[in-house]
């Protein structure tokens, strides 16, 4: 429990969540582009599924880089 005093860990923290938000607006900026050359029927859906498959990316990510560092 000791290890939630330690500010290194709130500011790893904070690092992380900058970058996901950056990395986020990112994913929304692409995928606007992309779902622009779609007709506008399918263009609510094309960025939803983008989204989607950007956030499984992410996690799958950060799930490896966690294992990795376990060892």
């Amino acid at each position: 429990m000791e290890f939630f005093l330690d500010p290194t860990l709130w500011a790893g923290l904070l690092i992380l969540i900058a970058i996901e938000i950056v990395l986020g607006m990112d994913n929304l900026a692409l995928s606007d582009v992309l779902a622009d050359k779609l007709p506008e029927s399918s263009r609510g859906l094309a960025r939803a599924f983008g989204m989607c498959i950007a956030l499984a990316v992410r996690v799958g990510l950060l799930w490896l880089i966690w294992r990795l560092l376990a060892f």
